[in-house]
């Protein structure tokens, strides 16, 4: 688990898609050029989405540097699924996938 001793605004602010933050690995991770030291990852590749492959290649990059992921390509599935949680049951499905992954890396 990664562990920060900034308050909840100082994180979401680091967060934030800004051009101070624009060499901030965890805001576009793919900078990093030794990311050994990234927390475990969670990575949901859609099938209709144009940067799936982008998503598997990701996937394995992070495993050749023992980085812990967790991949899962959905099939038939489009860019910005996750967006959908609303109305769709494979949206809700995947969310709670996700919430379970990151309760088990940090309790």
């Amino acid at each position: 688990a990664v562990v920060s001793t900034q308050s909840t605004g100082e994180v979401k602010r680091s967060l934030e898609f800004s051009p101070d933050n624009m060499d901030n690995v965890y805001c576009f991770p793919l900078l990093e050029t030794n990311p050994a030291g990234l927390p475990p990852t969670y990575v949901l590749a859609l099938t209709l989405d144009s940067i799936c492959d982008d998503s598997v290649h990701y996937a394995e990059w992070l495993r050749k540097w023992d980085v812990q992921v967790h991949l899962e390509v959905e099939d038939q599935a489009p860019h910005g699924l996750m967006f959908m949680y609303g109305t769709d049951p494979l949206a809700r499905e995947h969310l709670k996938r996700i919430a379970s992954f990151v309760q088990t890396q940090v309790a």
